[in-house]
């Protein structure tokens, strides 16, 4: 049951991750002094967001992508190729986007998302 529970976890990194945000949310929802107005809620639920899903999920495919290139162009069907690393370098720079936006304002976190959204 454990491993099972484990293997689904590893196995599905973007969800994974989204739920590890939400909780994150959660969490730091309960350290705000109340009452919470749906600005702070909704900035919790952002900021989180962009240090899981894109921050950290992006790192997680650079390293993918550029350290583990053979596993994972074997595990999507791909020839170990110079594109993999154009791929796991694109991710680089919007996972350390991502980690920066956690902390940022509106205006950085949309100019952030605009390349995860284009890539996928």
């Amino acid at each position: 049951m454990i491993a099972s529970l484990i293997k689904l976890i590893l196995s599905n990194p973007s969800v994974s991750l989204l739920v590890t945000g939400l909780i994150g949310s959660l969490v730091s929802l309960l350290f705000k002094k109340r009452p919470r107005s749906k600005s702070v809620i909704v900035e919790a639920f952002v900021a989180y967001f962009f240090l899981f899903s894109i921050g950290i999920g992006y790192l997680n495919n650079f390293l993918m992508h550029v350290v583990f290139a053979e596993y994972t162009a074997k595990f999507i069907g791909w020839a170990n190729s110079p594109f993999q690393l154009e791929v796991g370098f694109a991710s680089l720079g919007m996972g350390v986007a991502g980690l920066i936006a956690f902390r940022k304002n509106l205006t950085f976190r949309l100019a952030t998302f605009i390349p995860p959204a284009f890539f996928l």
